[in-house]
This record gives structure tokens, C-alpha cells and sequence, in this order.
């Protein structure tokens, strides 16, 4: 057993980028999930094929997020909430989607779960994180009816008045754009959960932008006048 042991640490060691000795896993799966999924951001790209379908390869951090999540499924997805939290975590985009995504895909059985990790981003991520996910979900033959009602909902009753303005129009992507993928997004977004034409859902975006007071208009057109006691400090 203790020929076994030492093999089993030798075969587990490795290096970091300054050469220094450390451990390839710390033997728990969720841990080593939470430990290494900082760093990931920076190793893992977002990569789409014609129908702007997402292309996910099962490289390393799949396979830890997998294993993961099949032993501890709900810290696994309180882990995600933290990579994605814009306040209290790293507020890291890219490699959350991707990993939401790529468990609604492996784990169908599971999607009570997913759908309420989902939810959890009207508070601790964007608009846009939500229509992203919905819409690679789509492509993949997968609706959440329950999600688009209340997109859709919100949409309208800022539209009329009925609820206070939020950043949803700031975020809802735009047709009027050179990236493919935006349009792509877009176009899912007005025909499958608005239901709008093109010019109507244009013009609801413009209006509700209007409302918001969007601070990247000032910048772009160099007006510095707005009131910055007025600009949030956080994302």
C-alpha cells in the first residue's frame, strides 16, 4: 500500500508556470474545480461554427467540471454563481456561459438545477449572459419557455410604463451590428421570446436605451456633462 500511495503522489505532481513543484489535483473534485477555475479564463476560447452554434471541446476543465458536478452538483453550481457574480466574485463571463452550457448539454436529467443557476442572473450577472445561454440552448434544441415569458415580461412592462426602468434595453443585443454572432442573438431574441418585427423591436430598443441614459452615448460622442454622482462604481 505504500509503494501504492507513493506512486499515486509521484503521478500527481507537477509544475507550475515558475517551474516550482506542486500538486496536479488535490485528490477532491469540487476543489479542484474551485481552485483552478481562475485561472481558466484566460486558457479557454469561445469558438462558433456557421450556425453560431458554440463549439466546446472536452479538454481538461470540461472533464473536471463534469466530475465535479456528478459528486457535488449543487456546490458545483454555488461555485459557477461565484465565477460569474459581478459583486461578490470574480464576475468572470466568458467561462461561466460555457460551463452552464455545457452541463445543460451533458447532464439533460439535471436542468431543475441549471435552470434555477440560470435564473440566479437576473441578480448576479447580465441580460446578456441570459439571452446567450437561451440561445445556444435553442440551437441545441432546447427551450426554456419559463425564461423567455419572463424576459418578455419585463420587456414589455418597462416598454409601457408598468415597471421601473432596469438594463435590460442595454443589454437585449442590436441587428444594427457588424458581429455575426450579435446578429445571430438578436434575431433569436426578437422572433423566439418577443415576437417583434425587426423595425419594431429596433425602435423599443432605442426608446428604452433613451430611458436608461446609456453613458457609453456621452462617451462616444465626447460629452462629459453627465452627472457622475449619479454613475454606479459597481458593474
Amino acid at each position: 500500500m505504500e509503494f501504492l500511495d507513493n506512486l499515486k503522489d509521484t503521478m500527481n505532481t507537477g509544475y507550475t508556470e515558475n517551474g516550482s513543484k506542486a500538486y496536479l489535483s488535490t485528490k477532491d473534485n469540487l476543489l479542484d474545480l474551485f481552485a483552478k477555475m481562475g485561472a481558466w479564463r484566460y486558457r479557454i476560447n469561445m469558438d462558433f461554427n456557421l450556425k453560431g452554434q458554440i463549439i466546446i471541446n472536452d479538454d481538461d476543465p470540461f472533464k473536471i467540471l463534469l466530475k465535479s458536478y456528478l459528486t457535488a452538483p449543487k456546490e458545483t453550481l454555488c461555485s459557477l454563481m461565484y465565477l460569474r457574480d459581478i459583486r461578490g466574485g470574480l464576475g468572470e463571463r466568458k467561462l461561466f456561459r460555457l460551463f452552464l452550457i455545457y452541463l445543460y448539454l451533458k447532464r439533460d436529467d439535471k436542468q431543475d438545477l441549471l435552470d434555477k443557476t440560470l435564473n440566479s442572473l437576473f441578480d448576479i450577472g447580465r441580460y446578456d449572459d441570459i439571452v446567450f445561454i437561451l440561445h445556444q440552448l435553442h440551437l441545441a434544441g432546447i427551450k426554456k419557455e419559463k425564461l423567455y415569458d419572463k424576459l418578455k415580461a419585463q420587456f414589455f412592462g418597462e416598454l409601457k410604463g408598468e415597471l421601473p426602468i432596469s438594463l435590460l434595453g442595454k443589454w437585449l443585443p442590436s441587428e444594427n451590428t457588424s458581429n455575426k454572432q450579435t446578429i445571430l442573438m438578436a434575431k433569436f431574441t426578437r422572433e423566439q421570446i418577443l415576437q417583434m418585427d425587426s423595425r419594431a423591436y429596433r425602435k423599443a430598443l432605442s426608446k428604452l436605451r433613451a430611458e436608461i441614459k446609456i453613458i457609453e452615448n456621452n462617451l462616444r460622442e465626447k460629452d462629459y456633462s453627465f452627472d457622475y454622482s449619479k454613475i454606479p462604481s459597481l458593474a
